[in-house]
């Protein structure tokens, strides 16, 4: 990772830059980056500076929250199917390999109604405590938008902040670890699954209905169980039907995964991030390996022949 540049996300950037502007905070000093899909890390952070300026530590938090309502954007999208919090944090750690370049979230422990992590650099000098702040709100909002009830977090030392409508947060000091968490909630209310009707009984009936079930969240990680589940069938009984047909589920899913990204390389304008993002690879390396397996050349080639 020596080397790699100093940037953010440019659709983090420019949802943050929206959301004060609506608050009306100035912001005469930042331009929407438009085109790319990285905008200089320093852009960012004095946008956060100004926020902080403005309304403190709570105002930082709470932008993850108010970031997570642009259900417009595709990202965002892909991060609110989260079916558990779990999942939403491992979304949003495949999210930070797609486009943050030297920070990350990392999981420190779980327990039923929680889990730690920890905001940490890649390689130089350690995220700045608004930056912390901000990957928390977010964090925090996708576990609401997961089931998550009763959401709060605990910051290094024992400072709290609650999660929701109305959040509250003590005062943090300039020795509070923000970069360590503690996020927990009271209750999950999961949302209930499709119900599956009666198990396809042909191959080609079960190959349409495991693509429905796909497409409903390519970026979903996937598993025989998951699958088998939808299609009113055991793990076992999937599996065996598909090696009668000459396949398995992991074949058949990067199958799925690689006409869903070439639908969106021909049918979008998103970049090929949010493209690899939204259709389940894990970073950047891994999209272009397996589109390149599936369809026979790298996705940016691809595209470009359209």
């Amino acid at each position: 990772m020596s080397g790699a540049p100093d940037e953010t996300s440019a659709a983090l950037y420019n949802g943050v830059r929206r959301v004060l502007e609506r608050m009306g905070i100035a912001l005469e000093f930042a331009t929407a980056v438009r085109g790319e899909s990285r905008a200089p890390h320093t852009a960012k952070r004095a946008l956060l500076d100004a926020a902080l300026g403005h309304g403190g530590p709570h105002l930082i938090l709470s932008l993850g929250e108010k970031l997570m309502r642009a259900r417009s954007d595709p990202s965002v999208t892909v991060l609110r199917r989260a079916t558990d919090p779990a999942d939403a944090l491992l979304r949003w750690q495949r999210l930070e390999r797609f486009f943050h370049s030297r920070h990350r979230t990392e999981t420190l422990d779980a327990s039923e109604h929680g889990f730690g992590a920890r905001h940490a650099a890649t390689q130089g000098e350690a995220p700045a405590p608004v930056d912390d702040l901000l990957i928390a709100g977010i964090v925090l909002a996708l576990i609401r938008a997961a089931g998550g009830r009763g959401v709060r977090a605990r910051f290094g030392d024992g400072v709290p902040f609650v999660s929701g409508d109305e959040p509250c947060l003590a005062r943090l000091s300039d020795t509070t670890d923000s970069a360590t968490w503690w996020l927990e909630w009271d209750r999950l209310e999961r949302p209930v699954p499709p119900t599956a009707d009666e198990p396809p009984t042909d191959p080609e009936a079960l190959e349409a209905r495991l693509r429905v079930e796909f497409t409903r969240d390519p970026a979903r990680a996937w598993t025989v169980a998951d699958l088998a589940s939808r299609c009113g069938m055991s793990a076992r009984t999937l599996q065996r039907r598909l090696e009668a047909a000459g396949t398995n589920a992991g074949t058949l899913v990067r199958e799925l995964r690689g006409r869903h990204a070439a639908r969106m390389l021909a049918e979008t304008e998103a970049s090929l991030a949010q493209i690899g993002f939204a259709s389940g690879y894990a970073d950047q390396a891994h999209f272009g390996r397996e589109f390149k397996r599936c369809i026979g050349m790298p996705p940016g080639r691809y595209r470009s022949m359209l």
